[in-house]
């Protein structure tokens, strides 16, 4: 189900979902003004032992064909935008939050270490303890909305009766 289109700073235009966002296209800039090729990626984990690109894991993302992209994913885009006599590229870190995203940094892509470093900590906070309680607080807060706390109690008595057997 898409519900409203959004573009970020030129660079990603997406529509949300329920369960994240439907990336549509990515503005990479241009290629022939970057250092190195531009790209975008799903980053899933970091390889402390690579000092370049590589250490940044995960999927690539096409520039131009609908990817659906979970809530709590982070994304890692390279993009040309320098000049032609002067070459540049910056990368950028976005993590998918309730189906927005939302820019956690811009970096010059030859500081690859201070990306890897500012990109495994926002996975880190991704997996923590801290995240889940207050996604399952988000949660908890909607199906108040939906159903009130009473029936929301009673749904989980039910389920610890369940549990039990």
């Amino acid at each position: 189900m898409v519900i409203k289109d959004r573009f970020d700073k030129d660079m990603i235009f997406y529509s949300k979902i329920p369960e994240g966002v439907r990336i549509r296209e990515i503005n990479l800039g241009n290629g022939r003004k970057a250092h190195g090729r531009p790209f975008a990626k799903v980053v899933t984990s970091i390889d402390f032992s690579k000092e370049n690109g590589y250490a940044f894991q995960g999927e690539f993302l096409p520039r131009s064909w609908e990817v659906d992209v979970p809530n709590g994913s982070l994304l890692l885009v390279v993009r040309g935008d320098g000049s032609w006599k002067h070459p540049h590229s910056t990368a950028y870190l976005f993590v998918v939050e309730d189906s927005e995203i939302v820019k956690k940094g811009s970096f010059d892509w030859t500081e690859k270490l201070t990306i890897r470093d500012e990109a495994a900590k926002i996975l880190e906070e991704l997996g923590s303890e801290d995240f889940a309680i207050k996604k399952a607080e988000k949660l908890i807060d909607e199906a108040i909305k939906l159903v009130g706390i009473e029936k929301l109690k009673e749904i989980i008595s039910l389920r610890e009766q369940k549990e039990k057997f």
